[in-house]
């Protein structure tokens, strides 16, 4: 357990800025080390591995494999590869594939709630149905709207 707690302090060292690009490489350290801690506690510690080296190896993927001349672009998932290989992994894309990207995808996906709703301990409790004899209420207007709509 300690050695899984000196990586995840190695790794936040590392990081000033969350939102830099150093910083993502190093939230998906920290989400590698929830998801496998005792596979990536070592490997993250590795002699002379940092965060940066790690966004270097990126690169030089992306600017190996670039589709148009002008564009480095690599996706999240050859991001989380390339972020493993680079650690020395001995498979990082069975480990991607094989339920990390999901993992990290559940992670984010955990911080947003739609808007205006609350947890089910915090609505109102639902009416009785009417009884059948009871006049039929009239249909609520309703707006229906998709993703189109939206311009989404």
């Amino acid at each position: 357990m300690a050695n899984i707690e000196s990586a995840r302090e190695h790794i936040e060292k590392q990081i000033e800025n969350i939102d830099s690009p150093v910083g993502q490489v190093g939230a998906i350290c920290l989400a590698w080390l929830e998801y496998a801690p005792e596979t990536a506690a070592p490997l993250l510690m590795a002699e002379g591995k940092t965060l940066g080296g790690a966004l270097e190896a990126m690169r030089e993927y992306a600017n190996k494999n670039r589709g148009a001349k002008n564009s480095i672009l690599i996706g999240p998932l050859q991001a989380m590869e390339q972020i493993l290989k680079y650690y020395a992994h001995e498979d990082p894309i069975g480990v991607v594939e094989g339920g990390f990207a999901y993992f990290c995808m559940q992670q984010e996906a955990a911080k947003f709630r739609p808007a205006n709703t609350q947890p089910a301990a915090d609505l109102p409790p639902v009416a009785p149905p009417a009884p059948a004899s009871a006049p039929a209420a009239k249909p609520k207007k309703a707006v229906t709207l998709n993703l189109e709509d939206l311009g989404l």
